[in-house]
């Protein structure tokens, strides 16, 4: 039987096949490979397209290992896996070690080829199975790399074999018996080519060995096929372009197929070595074997598990029936609707959480041992506070938490707080339920009724978004569920509020037992905080953790990380050991240790050049910080340009949402002197970073192109509670918030003017042009509320371009209001027709109110597209210094109708603005609202 010939490559657009010439490989599996690709081309197709993803996932995955690095997509990375044999085993190679890093027995979730594989079922006894994985795996290579075609598919679901039900669906189609015998099939190989100098006891069979060549790449033929189907099962959903039967297969009768060709191939190849064959015959055997016990303890704790649950057999079939079937396309779009992002497809509730570091081995423990998080662990349901002082690693806790301290019997969910960033209860809801029906499916029943009659303005509805929790937490199928949020300091007044409320009604004392879901809330020790949770003491008298009082317990974990951070400092700075431990019994004396303090303590440490010697660390220690705040002033300190960090720092305190460095390298360039946006003078991203990071230091963190303070308590650090209080001699309490909202305000007009003219050509969109746009966005949002909080005088500089720019005459006006149209109510009411009174007057600017009414000839009554005059959006927007100012002003006439027939006061009783409301004898002679 004559060998294969050579085939040319076959391409299509998006993968680049397999294929081997006779001049890049010689394996047997190579040419098996492409006498199934002959006869069945779709089939490969697909399984390359599944290998090219896992490489682009292994390789994003290296590249987010290393700093350095800049994270791939999958248009970066080469779309082929090299037809040339060397370079096609290592991207082969990359593929199975790193199905062989996922197989560590830890993570509940894993991205496989660029999809998320949540094991539902994995449990902490099948780290056996995957560690023995890992280690066979990791051998079976090594010993026949010839084979990694093979090996890259079976590491890439190897993973999900510790889920049970997988196990058993393994077990049972002959999956684990091909898997334990590939080795064995790739040493046939290494018998039949060994060179003819080789030990007397092997024969070579001149004359036949082309045909038993042949005859295992027949073999081989048959194995891929069987493994490469095998692998496509479990994937099938990703490839509804390839035809439906492509995964419909006889197992068993494949399975026979190949049996019956590997003992008609063992005949044949008996009379070479038998000694060989029976020893490979033994190892493969013994794998099987302990594949085989390993799958099926886990399908006995699976067993165990659900036996825990306390629910009977017949509620776990229906349950698990529920849970299999799919989202309906309305039931999709209601699910998806609840992953809320903020203005990145990047910042998901998943992405906050990973900003945060990852706990230290040993830490936490303090909090998992505490009686009271013990007791909570046994109620069936209810709320449990864990509160501590800043910088004690409560976000740290919180992530341990998630991913590794709480019951995976239970459903977890989470959300991290982040001021002036995701800092609503609206988005904390909405990732928790999208969480929810992300790992329980069946649950979307309860949200489709207020989907069906609300649509997408659902998600802004913060009490039926709780409604809908709540009903999901009493279905009696959902089984245990766990809600994590973090930082509860950091919501907004009102929101939480509402939440601490809305907690209160659902753990009620008739409602007690009704509820499978449990909250874990963490937070800093304010008496606005804990006081609301003292309610709650009598259903709930373990409900607070108050860490504060555990400072000596967590000062010993502290010491912890102090150690781990001292043996990297060692390796960086090459210091003895009789120092390192000198140097840590200095750093374990200093009092009121955090978390926080030790990161900024050994950013400081690292960028210092101290004696390493007894003495010198103790000279050193004499001028170190002994406190958070005494680090920040250190930090700062430092710079060599103070005028741009202070305006880089207010800035990043004024903005609403935080600022992309694109839009930091313009706005920090931005000023006075300038008068069109040629004038501005920016460098590049990447030296606008490194500026940035080395004159603002660890101060400031940059995560995803995104521009941060390092931590809450930074912002608290920098901000004075009044303009009495500055203290402009440093840094501390060095900027109040009105000076920071003036610098924004400043930057964001001063840039919005570069836009009076219609000269700008549109279509010449360089990188250049793209960087000198990156601000008019945020700007355009936002420069009315920050001149409004910034408070400027009736004669600063800057009140002539506003004028300007709320001239609807001027291009800039029509530049900026377009894209503050888009995103704002303006979309709704209208903005046709809009004077620059109405519009000072939406925004609440006091100062250019009473400039415009001093103006000869204004209207004080005029109307827009909408009918709206000025006082109807003051009232409207509840600013009462200017409705005053309206009220009093010639010829201002109170009664007048918008085009809903709502008057200005009308319009105050629907916004309930109280305060404006009771703006006393001001309102008299207006006509009576009905109702009001």
């Amino acid at each position: 039987m004559p060998l294969p010939p050579p085939l040319k490559p076959i391409t299509n657009p998006t993968v680049t096949l397999l294929v081997v010439s006779p001049t890049t490989a010689e394996s047997l599996w190579d040419l098996a490979y492409e006498a199934l690709k002959r006869g069945d081309e779709k089939l490969v197709e697909a399984y390359e397209e599944l290998l090219l993803k896992e490489l682009v996932s292994a390789t994003d995955s290296e590249s987010n290992s290393d700093t350095s690095a800049q994270p791939k997509t999958l248009h970066k990375v080469s779309n082929t896996i090299n037809i040339n044999a060397r370079d096609r085993r290592e991207k082969l190679e990359k593929i199975i070690e790193h199905g062989r890093e996922r197989m560590d027995g830890k993570r509940m979730e894993c991205q496989i080829a660029g999809h998320k594989f949540v094991v539902q079922d994995q449990i902490a006894q099948a780290a056996e199975l995957a560690l023995w994985a890992k280690s066979f795996i990791g051998e079976a290579v090594k010993a026949s790399p010839e084979a990694s075609i093979a090996w890259a598919g079976i590491s890439i679901i190897l993973p999900l074999l510790t889920n049970p039900s997988t196990a058993e669906k393994a077990n049972q189609d002959g999956f684990t018996y091909i898997t334990t015998r590939i080795s064995y099939y790739a040493m046939l190989e290494h018998l039949l080519l060994r060179p003819k100098q080789g030990p007397a006891s092997v024969k070579e069979p001149d004359d036949s060995t082309a045909e038993i060549k042949a005859r295992i790449v027949d073999l081989y033929r048959h194995i891929l096929d069987f493994q490469i189907r095998s692998v496509l099962r479990f994937f099938q959903g990703w490839f509804k372009k390839f035809r439906h039967d492509l995964f419909k297969c006889d197992w068993t009768k494949m399975l026979q197929t190949i049996k019956e060709v590997e003992k008609a191939l063992r005949e044949d190849l008996e009379p070479i070595n038998t000694a060989s064959f029976v020893n490979l015959d033994k190892k493969a055997d013994e794998s099987l074997k302990t594949m085989n016990n390993l799958l099926s303890v886990a399908e006995q704790h699976l067993k165990v598990a659900k036996n825990q649950l306390d629910i009977s057999s017949h509620q776990l079939q229906v349950q698990e029936q529920i849970a299999k079937r799919l989202f309906s396309q309305d039931e999709e779009r209601c699910h998806q609707l609840f992953r809320l992002t903020k203005g990145s497809k990047n910042e998901t509730y998943e992405w906050y959480k990973n900003r945060v570091e990852d706990a230290v081995k040993g830490t936490c423990q303090w909090f998992l041992g505490h009686e009271h998080f013990k007791t909570w662990l046994e109620q069936d349901s209810g709320p449990l506070l864990a509160s501590a002082d800043p910088g004690c690693g409560k976000s740290v806790l919180a992530k341990y938490l998630v991913d590794h301290g709480l019951p995976r019997t239970a459903t977890i969910c989470y959300f991290f707080f982040k001021d002036q960033d995701q800092n609503t209860i609206k988005q904390a809801l909405c990732a928790l339920l999208h969480q929810l029906f992300s790992h329980k499916p069946f649950l979307i029943q309860h949200a489709m009724p207020e989907y069906s009659k609300n649509g997408e303005s659902l998600v802004n509805n913060t009490e039926l978004l709780w409604e809908i929790l709540e009903r999901s937490g009493r279905d009696a199928k959902a089984g245990p569920m766990i809600f994590v949020l973090d930082a509860l300091d950091e919501c907004t007044k009102t929101d939480f509020e509402d939440l601490i409320r809305m907690l209160k009604l659902s753990f009620s004392d008739d409602k007690i037992g009704q509820s499978q879901a449990k909250f874990l809330l963490t937070g800093r020790p304010y008496e606005a905080i804990i006081s609301e949770f003292r309610e709650l003491q009598g259903a709930f008298p373990y409900v607070h953790i108050p860490g504060e009082d555990e400072s000596e317990i967590i000062s010993r974990e502290v010491n912890l990380v102090i150690t781990h951070r001292i043996n990297q400092l060692v390796k960086k700075k090459n210091i003895r050991a009789e120092i390192e431990d000198h140097l840590e019994q200095q750093l374990v004396k200093i009092p009121h240790r955090t978390y926080l303090w030790v990161y900024l303590v050994f950013d400081y440490l690292n960028s210092q050049d101290f004696k390493k010697t007894k003495k010198g660390v103790e000279s050193a220690m004499e001028k170190f910080p002994k406190n958070v705040d005494q680090v920040y002033e250190k930090i700062l300190e430092r710079s060599d340009d103070q005028p741009m960090v202070r305006k880089a720092l207010s800035i990043i305190l004024a903005a609403s949402t935080p600022l992309t460095l694109k839009e930091m390298n313009v706005a920090v360039n931005v000023d006075q002197t300038q008068q069109c946006l040629e004038d501005l003078d920016l460098e590049t991203i990447e030296d606008f970073k490194s500026r940035l990071r080395s004159s603002c230091g660890l101060f400031v963190s940059i995560y995803q192109d995104k521009v941060y303070l390092l931590h809450q308590t930074a912002r608290e650090f920098l901000l004075a509670k009044s303009s009495l209080l500055a203290t402009p001699s440093g840094w501390q309490h060095s900027i109040t918030i009105e000076q920071a909202h003036g610098v924004l305000a400043q930057v964001c007009i001063v840039y919005l003017d570069f836009f009076n003219s219609d000269s700008e050509d549109t279509n010449t969109q360089d990188d250049e042009y793209i960087n000198k746009h990156a601000l008019l966005d945020y700007a355009a949002q936002n420069w009315g509320d920050n001149f409004r909080e910034a408070n400027v005088a009736n004669d600063a500089n800057i009140i002539s371009l506003v004028l300007r720019i709320s001239d609807p005459n001027y291009s800039s006006w029509r530049k900026w209001s377009e894209i503050y149209r888009i995103s704002t109510e303006f979309r709704s009411v209208g903005i046709d027709n809009l004077t620059a009174l109405q519009l000072a007057s939406h925004f609440g600017h006091q100062v250019i109110v009473e400039r415009l009414l001093a103006t000869e000839g204004v209207d004080v009554n005029a109307k827009d597209g909408s009918g709206m005059t000025a006082l109807h959006w003051a009232a409207m927007e509840g600013h009462e210094a200017v409705v005053r100012l309206l009220l009093s002003a010639n010829g201002i006439e109170v009664n007048i109708k918008d085009d809903s027939e709502i008057t200005a006061l009308h319009q105050v009783a629907i916004r309930g603005h109280e305060a404006v409301r009771y703006t006393g004898r001001l309102w008299e002679g207006t006509k009576p609202w009905y109702g009001y």
